[in-house]
Parts: C-alpha cells; structure tokens; sequence
C-alpha cells in the first residue's frame, strides 16, 4: 500500500491513472513497477492502460503489466454461480437462514458444538458470506 488518499470524482480511468502516476512519483517508485494488481472494474481497465501508456510517453516505461486478481475473479464466478443455483433451487438460502439462526443464538452454537464434537471431528464456528463488490 502506498498511500491512503481521496480520490476525487469522477473515478475515470484517467483520473485514477493521474493519481497513480502522481502517486508513484511522490515515492521515487515510478520506474520500479514490475505490476499491478486490480479488481475487473472498467475504469480500473482504463486506468492500467493509461497508466502504462502515460509512462511510455514520458519516457519513463516500466516493465511491469496488468494482473487481474486471481481471488476476486474466483470469487465473481462463485457468487454468479450462487445466484443462478439459487434461482434454481433456493436450498443456498435455507443453508444461510440456518447458519444464520446458529450464528445469532448462543444456545444452537452450543448445540451445533456438541454434535459435532461427539462426531469426534474440530468445530469450526460457521461464518457467513464475505461477498466482495
């Protein structure tokens, strides 16, 4: 992480880029970019793209490159995959209402605890969904 900044609107892919730029500079880093690593998001997209060309005219090219993260686009395909299974059959919403009531009551905790350890196996307290964007 370089800085924690407002970035004023808009959020286009120039202005992100500008910043970025802007940024690197401020550092004394902008010529040690092996690459950057981005959610899917379109103006993101853009801003790389500006970013690297922007670069390259100011004779400062780097040579780094574009990664979209691996984790978040796991994670736009589980959840689109969720949603479509969840049209289908709508068990993905009894599974969270369940976990859900556990979750909430310290009561059904203990007794998910108990089954699970007569079982012999670990309990691991249920999470519900992290859902990114």
């Amino acid at each position: 992480m370089l800085d924690i900044d407002l970035l004023p609107h808009p959020h286009t892919g120039e202005s992100i880029a500008i910043w970025l730029i802007d940024k690197l500079t401020e550092f004394q880093i902008e010529k040690r970019i092996l690459s950057i690593t981005t959610d899917n998001a379109a103006n993101i997209q853009v801003a790389c793209r500006v970013f690297f060309a922007k670069m390259k005219d100011t004779k400062k090219e780097v040579l780094g490159f574009h990664n979209r993260c691996m984790a978040h686009c796991l994670n736009l395909v589980v959840q689109k995959s969720l949603k479509i299974y969840e049209e289908n059959e709508g068990i993905i919403q009894k599974i969270r209402t369940f976990f859900t009531k556990i979750h909430k009551s310290s009561v059904l905790t203990e007794a998910l605890q108990t089954i699970i350890e007569k079982a012999k196996e670990k309990y691991i307290k249920p999470r519900l969904d992290v859902i990114t964007r």
